[in-house]
């Protein structure tokens, strides 16, 4: 009698003819690749005059004035000289007089004045020098400066009330 081989069915016929996928091969980095982030790029820091919103860094002409400095993949942080916000950039482009700049991230910090009874006195962002101060409304004359952070400035400020009063 002859032997009957079993034979694959139709199912497991498809299953064993599907081509394999082909191997992505990844290329190993190579050490001339690889170089401290300083060597290959500048962080760049500067405080913009207040009323610049951060949108404004991202117009080529804006940076006119130093772009022939600036090199793509460099990094910019600006501060808003009168404290209200916070970005970082990456420049993508740049040549003598331009640089195309695109934002990494923004913070927005609160700014609104907090009101105290009709206070004679004023809490207010005057810069990256005297920081955060207290004035008095009628003469403009500096009070206070140099706070740290509003919540110092108002501290002063109420202290000071208390003391004149």
């Amino acid at each position: 009698m002859a032997e009957v081989k079993d034979r694959p069915k139709v199912e497991e016929k498809a299953v064993l003819e599907q081509p394999k996928e082909a191997v992505r091969k990844v290329e190993q980095i190579i050490p001339a690749r690889v170089k401290e982030a300083s060597y290959a790029r500048t962080h760049w820091s500067c405080t913009v005059a207040s009323g610049t919103v951060p949108e404004d860094l991202l117009k080529p002409e804006y940076w006119s004035h130093i772009a022939v400095k600036m090199r793509p993949r460099d990094h910019v942080e600006a501060w808003s000289d009168d404290g209200t916000w916070y970005a970082e950039y990456v420049v993508r482009a740049c040549d003598r007089s331009w640089a195309m700049l695109a934002p990494k991230m923004k913070l927005n910090f609160n700014s609104a004045e907090i009101p105290v009874e009709d206070s004679p006195y004023a809490v207010s962002h005057r810069g990256a020098h005297d920081q955060w101060s207290v004035t008095r409304k009628s003469d403009g004359a500096v009070l206070f400066k140099e706070g740290r952070t509003r919540e110092e400035a108002d501290a002063w400020m109420r202290q000071y009330i208390r003391t004149v009063t």
